[in-house]
C-alpha cells in the first residue's frame, strides 16, 4: 500500500512596516516589530496613555530627573529643564511676564 503525502506550501508572512505610513500613528517615533509596531519619545518626553502621543516630562518635578546644585532653581521646559541661579531667575521671570502681556496685547 502507498500512502498519500499531501505537501503545503507554507508561504512566509511578510511583516507590514506600519511606521512606513504616517509615522504609524505615533507622535514621535515608530519603531516597526513583527507583527505590530511601537511609538516612543524622545528624552524629555513619556508616551501618553493612548500609546501614540508623547506629553512633556517635568524634570524638575521629578526626584534625580535634573542635575541642578542647591542654589540653583529648576525651571522645566519643553522637553528639558535649565537650572537657573538668583538675578537669572528674576530676569526670566521678568521677561515671561513681559512677553505673556505683549502676547495679549497683540490679540
Amino acid at each position: 500500500m502507498i500512502s498519500d503525502i499531501t505537501h503545503k506550501l507554507i508561504s512566509p508572512v511578510l511583516d507590514v512596516d506600519e511606521c512606513v505610513e504616517s509615522n504609524g500613528s505615533c507622535l514621535d517615533a515608530c519603531e516597526n516589530v513583527e507583527g505590530s509596531y511601537v511609538c516612543s519619545c524622545s528624552v524629555g518626553y513619556t508616551l501618553a496613555a493612548d500609546l501614540r502621543s508623547c506629553v512633556d516630562d517635568d524634570e524638575c518635578a521629578i526626584d534625580g530627573r535634573n542635575s541642578c546644585q542647591d542654589n540653583e532653581a529648576c525651571v522645566n521646559s519643553v522637553g528639558s529643564y535649565v537650572c537657573m541661579t538668583g538675578e537669572l531667575i528674576l530676569t526670566t521671570q521678568h521677561f515671561q511676564h513681559v512677553c505673556r502681556s505683549q502676547a495679549f496685547a497683540s490679540q
